[in-house]
């Protein structure tokens, strides 16, 4: 169940307030630290804001890892996304009035630890779901209970035991579910899945009254996701898809893949400097090549500041969020140079990929589905102590 009892300093109760702390707490699972990346226990864990002005993020931490605090500064003590855990779900939704068809739905959680707040009318911080979700097409339910066309963000795939959802924009995670055969011969007879994303309730935990209690108050989003190779999936990604940021003059387009035990990143290559630099001129450098980038594409910048990919290991690259557009962007120096990646996809909660293959792979679908770049051959390139670096050029 939702956490029950949270540790708040006294500038988080007086900032939030009783109310919005009810609120907050229906939407956070005690599971992982967000600092250490273990399990909370039985312990309160500490209720953290860190506060970016647009919107704030509240996640949970041992009380010895991160002391409850409202976090202003603009500096974040944690890499967004490192510790995050998801569950996923599977209910079958009756198509007919007399029940005698079924769809699959597949529902997710995808921040157990954390939720992003935002101020309302009255600058009261409430909850909600992350952005990205209704980028990629969903919606809450409509008032008749229909679920409309398929949405472009997303495509959905039959396994032999399973049911999984692929996100074609931001976050471009794919999250499975076992599914059982009625489901995954429901799946192909509607050439598709209803995908549905919430914080509350727990999808691990879910019944009809509950789903529906979220859906009635607006907590749930849901959708219509198309099976990977139908029409609607070859259909154009929506529009208000994460903008993808062009080259700056005279760069070579050049996809990079780097993994460790910890995360994996694939995205492509904004920027390359020779020249020696310290970390902050670097992160300067950086800053300027993506706040370029977004005006020429016509869309607002509002950068995060910097933090270690790594806690306390700022040798292995220096990761920051765009937090409008939700763009991520890693920034590593190895023996020749600094290098700017536009993330397209992160993989975090150690991937340890078995071979340099299954690397590839997972780095080939995630350019084919979200850059149509496809026949890639990567080589390897100078690297980090702790970590693995192919590239490869268009």
């Amino acid at each position: 169940m939702a956490v029950e009892q949270i540790h708040i300093a006294q500038d988080v109760d007086d900032k939030l307030g009783e109310r919005s702390l009810r609120e907050i707490a229906r939407w956070l699972w005690a599971v992982d630290c967000q600092t250490c990346g273990r399990f909370l226990g039985d312990d309160p864990p500490s209720l953290c804001v860190d506060d970016i002005m647009i919107l704030a993020t509240a996640t949970l931490h041992h009380q010895v890892c991160r002391a409850s605090e409202w976090n202003d500064s603009g500096v974040l003590d944690r890499t967004p996304e490192a510790h995050l855990s998801f569950i996923t779900g599977l209910t079958m939704v009756p198509t007919t009035a007399d029940g005698s068809d079924h769809i699959p739905m597949v529902l997710l959680n995808p921040s157990l630890e954390s939720v992003t707040l935002e101020q309302d009318a009255q600058e009261r911080w409430q909850p909600r779901l992350n952005l990205a979700y209704r980028n990629a097409g969903l919606a809450p339910l409509a008032a008749d209970g229909t679920v409309g066309a398929p949405i472009q963000g997303a495509f959905a795939r039959v396994t032999e035991d399973s049911l999984a959802v692929s996100m074609k924009s931001a976050p471009f995670n794919s999250y499975e579910v076992p599914a059982t055969q009625q489901a995954l011969d429901a799946a192909r007879r509607h050439d598709g899945v209803l995908f549905a994303v919430t914080q509350t309730p727990h999808p691990g935990e879910i019944t009809p009254e509950s789903l529906g209690r979220a859906m009635q108050a607006g907590e749930v989003l849901v959708g219509r996701v198309a099976l990977h190779g139908s029409n609607a999936h070859d259909a154009p990604a929506s529009a208000s898809a994460p903008v993808r940021y062009p080259l700056c003059e005279g760069e070579t387009a050049t996809s990079a893949l780097q993994w460790d035990d910890r995360c994996a990143m694939v995205g492509k290559i904004l920027g390359h400097k020779a020249r020696p630099m310290t970390d902050r001129k670097a992160r300067l450098w950086a800053a300027r090549i993506i706040e370029t980038a977004a005006r020429k594409a016509g869309v607002p910048c509002s950068l995060i500041d910097w933090s270690p990919l790594h806690d306390e290991e700022p040798g292995e690259g220096w990761f920051t969020m765009e937090a409008l557009q939700a763009n991520m962007f890693l920034l590593r120096q190895t023996t020749d140079g600094w290098r700017l990646v536009h993330v397209y996809s992160r993989r975090g909660g150690g991937p340890r990929f078995e071979s340099e293959n299954e690397a590839k792979a997972w780095a080939f679908g995630v350019l084919g589905h979200q850059a149509g770049i496809r026949g890639l051959t990567w080589k390897p390139r100078p690297s980090t102590p702790r970590s693995n670096t192919l590239y490869a050029t268009v």
